[in-house]
């Protein structure tokens, strides 16, 4: 399978800190250009508010997904993914 390479883009959480408190470590977010924050070494994400922010790149890894990935983590995002 391919590399997807649409606008989303998907970054999973490797670090935070106490009073990052919308943050899970381990889990996937979809980051949102942001030419602004990437100057002062930050990405914006939507966050577990729903809200997108910006926070430390540092604390963040790129993911590249292949395009089945990408569609499953997009239908769970919008809630059309079912369990079970």
């Amino acid at each position: 399978m391919g590399l997807n390479r649409t606008a989303k883009d998907f970054v999973v959480c490797i670090y935070k800190k106490r009073q990052d408190g919308w943050l899970l470590l381990r889990k996937i977010y979809e980051r949102v250009p942001d030419a602004e924050a990437e100057r002062g070494a930050q990405i914006r994400i939507i966050d577990e508010s729903g809200k997108d922010g910006p926070y430390p790149a540092k604390y963040f890894v790129s993911l590249k997904l292949p395009n089945h990935a990408q569609k499953v983590i997009e239908s769970m995002a919008k809630g059309k993914l079912q369990h079970g």
